[in-house]
């Protein structure tokens, strides 16, 4: 006699093992391979694609492709800048503050060569120099997406 059951993840139909009891395949077949088992279908938060995901993020994956998960972030704009800087906020005023603050970022305080101007009140305006701070790229992305989330909230 051929038992049938239905895979919980894949929806798959698959055998009963000759080797397997039959007390535990009522207790323990639920998933048609380990891979099922393992590693499970999760559908793209973005695009809704189904996919299985391998190594480390089987745990933690949200998203099919990196392409998603930028979409899925915070601050994600289409891929555009939200404005361009000005024409005024010139290369001079960029060095001036890179000299001010000694080439270091002012949140965790590394020494890189690739630092941004941020400018302290979240708008691509001309500023004076007090107003703008020299960080690292990764608290400058932290400094907006907690400014974006605190915009969000307050709505």
């Amino acid at each position: 006699m051929l038992l049938e059951r239905t895979c919980e993840r894949c929806h798959k139909k698959f055998l009963k093992n000759k080797n397997v009891s039959l007390k535990e395949w009522n207790q323990h077949y639920r998933f048609c391979s380990w891979k099922c088992l393992k590693n499970p279908i999760i559908a793209c938060l973005i695009c809704k694609t189904k996919f299985r995901p391998r190594g480390k993020r089987v745990k933690t994956a949200k998203y099919c492709s990196y392409s998603c998960a930028r979409k899925g972030q915070l601050n994600y704009k289409g891929g555009v800048s939200r404005d361009p800087n000005p024409s005024q906020f010139s290369f001079g005023q960029r060095q001036r503050i890179w000299k001010r603050d000694s080439s270091t970022c002012k949140d965790c305080g590394v020494k890189e060569k690739d630092m941004v101007v941020h400018h302290m009140t979240f708008t691509k305006e001309v500023l004076p120099d007090n107003l703008l701070v020299l960080v690292c790229r990764s608290c400058h992305h932290r400094r907006h997406y907690e400014h974006d989330k605190l915009k969000l909230i307050k709505v």
